[in-house]
């Protein structure tokens, strides 16, 4: 799937995971965490072409990987998260699904994903979307981009979930 739709559905679910602790920076925290598994590009220089075919939507992209990676940088968002009371496995489950979720989407479209893959070396593919598929990702970049203009950008218990909700979901479901 390309870059936008995964920053936007990572946006959406970090808001959804993390909104009340982390105000619009739930929204920032989640599109990076959204996008993490594609920044395997970065070893492109390293590799040929067959090499980067099989490497992109490989390691990055599977289970062992991403419970390994999310225990790490849970760790260390424990500490970047001390004032908003965020314990480590909050931090560790809310990379773990964005990690995940971006690795689900990658596997409805043709490339498919490693999901398995020190188990199983085949990629798991479901072939229900396009690589670029914008009926998909416009609600979601709408939808995340609503929630970032609407609120307030410091966490407030006050807060009234009722007028935010909807625009999360109405992106998810449009979406789909």
């Amino acid at each position: 799937m390309d870059w936008v739709t995964h920053v936007a559905l990572g946006a959406l679910i970090g808001d959804w995971m993390m909104r009340k602790r982390l105000g619009n920076w739930a929204l920032a925290w989640g599109a990076l965490f959204g996008i993490l598994p594609d920044l395997d590009v970065f070893f492109y220089p390293l590799l040929d072409t067959a090499q980067r075919l099989a490497w992109h939507g490989g390691p990055s992209h599977s289970i062992a990987i991403i419970a390994l990676g999310s225990y790490g940088i849970g760790r260390g968002l424990e500490k970047l998260w001390k004032r908003e009371k965020i314990t480590r496995s909050e931090a560790g489950w809310f990379v773990f699904v964005l990690w995940v979720s971006h690795v689900l989407l990658d596997c409805l479209t043709v490339e498919g994903a490693d999901f398995l893959w020190p188990i199983l070396n085949q990629r798991i593919s479901f072939n229900l979307l396009n690589q670029i598929d914008f009926l998909f990702t416009a609600p979601l970049v709408i939808a995340a981009i609503s929630l970032a203009l609407v609120r307030s950008p410091v966490a407030k218990k006050s807060r009234s979930k009722k007028r935010h909700r909807p625009r999360n979901a109405t992106g998810f479901f449009i979406g789909a």
